[in-house]
C-alpha cells in the first residue's frame, strides 16, 4: 500500500508541475517565423534578375527602377586618415545583407 502513495504523491507532482509549465506558455506570445522558408531562394531570384537587368542595355532603365525599392539611403564618407571611402546601405537590402552576414559567419 506505501508504494501506491508514493505513486499517488508523484503524479500529483507531475501534475502540478504540467499545470505551472501549461500556465507559463499561455503566457508567452506567440512567435511567429522571421523569414518564409522560399525567401532565401526568391531573393536569390530576385537579385539575380536585378543584376542581369542592370548588365543589359535594353532593360536597365527598368531595373534600376527596381532599386529604390530596395535602398533608402547609401552614405559614403572618407575614412580618416585613408584614401578609401566607407559605404553604408540603409533599407531592405542592407538588413537582408547584414542577416546573410550574421548567419554565414554562424554556421
Amino acid at each position: 500500500m506505501a508504494w501506491f502513495l508514493l505513486v499517488k504523491d508523484n503524479l500529483e507532482q507531475v501534475t502540478a508541475c504540467k499545470e505551472k509549465l501549461e500556465h507559463a506558455l499561455n503566457k508567452c506570445p506567440e512567435i511567429k517565423p522571421l523569414f518564409h522558408q522560399a525567401m532565401a531562394s526568391c531573393f536569390y531570384e530576385a537579385v539575380k534578375d536585378l543584376r542581369n537587368g542592370l548588365n543589359t542595355e535594353n532593360s536597365r532603365n527598368e531595373a534600376s527602377g527596381h532599386l529604390p525599392a530596395l535602398v533608402d539611403k547609401i552614405v559614403i564618407t572618407p575614412k580618416d586618415g585613408e584614401k578609401e571611402l566607407s559605404i553604408d546601405l540603409d533599407g531592405d537590402l542592407a538588413g537582408i545583407l547584414n542577416m546573410a552576414t550574421e548567419r554565414r559567419t554562424k554556421i
